[in-house]
Order: C-alpha cells, then structure tokens, then sequence
C-alpha cells in the first residue's frame, strides 16, 4: 500500500478509549504471534549454543594460534563478533562473553576496553548494517512490503565501511597502548578466568557449522523462497535441537536449555507485541496519518537526499527511548514507510536509515544497560570510555549520512 501525497485531510476524531487501549495489546500479541514466537526460538536455539561452549573453546584457543601476531588476533575476533552482529545471533548473550574476550585481550597483552571493543563494539557494528538480521532489517522490510534481505550487496558494502573505520582507531589504541601502557583508559580485569589449553573437539566444530549452515539457508530461504518469521522459526528450532544433542546436553538438557534461552529473551519478545498495540492505537485513533504530515513538511522542505539523512537521525533520538530493536522496528516502520511515500524516499532507503538510526549509537548510549553492564564489569568509567568511543560514533554518523544521500540521489530501489 501506498501513501499518496497531497492527499491528507482532516476527519472526525476517534478517539481508542481506555478499553480500546487495552484491547490493542492482545491485538497487537496476535498480529505479530510470529515473529514473537520466532524470537523465542532464536533466543533458545543461541543459548543451548552457547552452554555447549563451542564459542568460548573458539575464543580460548585463538590466544594460542595468534600469539606473536596479536593485532591480527584482535581484527579477527572483532570480524567474528561483527558476522555474528549482522544476524544479531547472541543478542543480550555477548555479555556472557565479555569477561571471556577482556581476559584474551589481557592474554595478548592488551586492556579491557580491547576485549570490549573486539567483542561489545563490533557486534554492534554487524548488528548496524544488518544484512542477516531477522530482529531489524526483516520487521523493517516485511512492514515496508519490500522482499526479505534485499539490498544485501549495498548492506555489505556499509558493513566494510563501518568496520574500516572502526579498525582504524582501534587498532591505533592497540599500539599506543603497547607502547606505553599508561595510555591505557582501563584497569586490569579482575575476571578469573583461565584460558583453556582443551582443543576444540570435534562436536564444537559440527555445532559451529550446523549455525553457518543455518545463516545460509535463512538468507536462501528468505530471498529465494520468501520466508518469513514462521520458516525462520522452524529453522532455528532445528538447529536448537541439533546443537543440544549434538554438544552433549541431551534431551532432558537441551529441553530445559531451550526454555531458559526463551526466558532471556522474552522480554524482548513480548516489546514487540507492545510496539505492535501502539502502532494499532495510533492507526485506529486517526494519529498515525497526522503524525506523518506534520513530520513530512520538514523533511519535504529540503528535498528527498537530504531528508533522507534527517530519516535517520530521527531514528537515531528515536532509539534512545526505545530499548528494543525489532520494537523499534515495529513502532517507528508505519510511521517512516507512509513518511518516505510522501516525501518521495526509496522504502529501501528509509530501511537503511532505521538500520543506521537504531544500531550505531548502541555503544555509545548511557541509556543501553549492555553497555554499562559491559563497563560495570570492567569498571571502566563511562567518560573515559566516552571519549574513546566517540570518534569512531562520528566516523560512523559521517558514513551513514554519505551513504543514505547516495542512494536516495542513484535512486537505489
């Protein structure tokens, strides 16, 4: 469906009521069912991967097969965390394995804030330019009615960009702080932990290949055969089974596994159900079409390329209030698809905003819990590490304000 422009009007208030407030909810539970339970088995299916410590015995051993080239260690983690952010396949998980990637990077003789940067900050990086994201980039799409995962070249393309740059400053950090370990902004860890000298077995290696497999047949699934949030269900719930049985977990173990991966991330689950219910109350309020009006005068003002740059900003303020990313996607989506219409925005192009405005201040925000959970644990203060992070957030803002007035001036559909 489409917005024609010029076409508001004003009507007769219909005002929800406190019942038809209420009542949005279960609507908006039921209207999205699938892609919540969708959550609940992504949720599962990365917790029984992680309990099987395929990743951890990964990380352990990469400490030995890197020593004496520890710079290469460290791009290499970060690219893992990045690829693992651009499906957001460990969610609130990569906190559990953040103590882990501080003591490697302690290993390698580098800080905490390393192991932060590596694990933390380049998960956030994939999870910005989303190219597997079922979370952001499928609800953005699936809302837009553009096909699931398309515009996966130009996606990869701003995930090199925003990883070059994010190379660029911390690897400078890396070998300033080699060289003089008093410019380092975090002090020693004190996680104890010890590095395993145990070789990946070969059930650590079927596991981590049974999940590659898993991120191909979804990005198949979805562009070839249009799948959507019941198939990606059914494919993570197959990996959960694969995974728990084939690490050792059992039935018993993987089942009671599988409902502990559902409970971490229920919460996340259930926003999107409460985003849904908002975009309801606002659509049967007669809002939504105001709210898109006033809001496409602005932008209308200054042309298509450059609003489109204001699109994502607007997202950006708009992430700082809304913690969940496929909640964001839910709420802000009907309101940016009819907004782009109107001002004459590719869909595809305000999709890629969403993506830039609620992925790239993720590690900078003081509002994101993971982020000062991360710090807490590292008891790095949120200055210093402000004053570390900003630049690669403004090299990053830079990137995404050139990328989305190129493709709205090349027409990029």
């Amino acid at each position: 469906m489409m917005v024609i422009p010029g076409t508001y009007t004003q009507t007769e208030g219909t005002p929800v009521g406190l019942w038809g407030i209420l009542l949005a909810l279960p609507k908006g539970m039921y209207d999205i069912a699938n892609g919540i339970f969708m959550v609940f088995f992504v949720g599962a299916a990365l917790k029984i991967i992680e309990v099987t410590g395929a990743l951890n015995t990964t990380l352990q051993r990469m400490v030995v097969a890197f020593r004496g080239k520890e710079l290469l260690g460290v791009c290499v983690i970060s690219v893992i965390f990045s690829l693992l952010g651009m499906g957001d396949n460990l969610g609130m998980a990569v906190l559990a394995v953040i103590p882990l990637c501080v003591v490697v990077s302690e290993a390698m003789g580098f800080d905490s804030l390393v192991g932060i940067a590596m694990s933390y900050v380049a998960y956030h990086i994939g999870f910005s330019a989303g190219e597997i994201n079922i979370f952001t980039t499928a609800i953005a799409q699936e809302l837009a009615e553009i096909p699931r995962f398309s515009g996966m070249g130009v996606r990869i393309i701003i995930h090199v960009l925003l990883l070059g740059s994010f190379f660029y400053f911390l690897i400078r950090y890396c070998i300033n702080i080699s060289r003089d370990p008093s410019k380092s902004i975090s002090p020693k860890s004190d996680f104890d932990i010890s590095l395993s000298t145990e070789k990946v077995q070969l059930r650590h290696i079927v596991i981590l290949l049974a999940f590659l497999a898993a991120m191909v047949i979804m990005v198949y699934g979805a562009i070839v055969h249009s799948w959507s949030y019941q198939e990606f269900g059914a494919l993570f719930l197959a990996l959960a089974i694969v995974a728990g049985l084939v690490g050792g977990l059992g039935v018993n173990g993987t089942a009671s596994t599988f409902v502990a991966g559902c409970a971490n991330v229920a919460y996340g689950a259930l926003i999107i159900g409460v985003a849904r219910s908002i975009s309801i109350v606002l659509t049967e309020g007669g809002i939504i079409d105001t709210i898109v009006n006033y809001l496409s005068k602005p932008i209308g003002a200054v042309g298509p390329v450059i609003g489109a740059a204001l699109m994502w900003i607007v997202n950006s303020l708009a992430s700082l209030i809304l913690p969940s990313g496929s909640g964001q996607a839910a709420t802000l989506m009907p309101l940016m698809i009819p907004l782009a219409d109107v001002t004459g925005i590719s869909r595809h192009v305000a999709v890629v905003a969403f993506q830039f405005g609620e992925g790239l201040n993720n590690f900078i925000v003081p509002c994101s819990a993971m982020l000062m959970a991360c710090l807490g644990m590292c008891k790095i203060s949120y200055s210093k590490y402000l004053k570390w992070a900003m630049p690669i957030f403004l090299a990053h803002a830079v990137i995404a304000t050139v990328v989305v007035m190129v493709l709205q001036a090349i027409g990029w559909s």
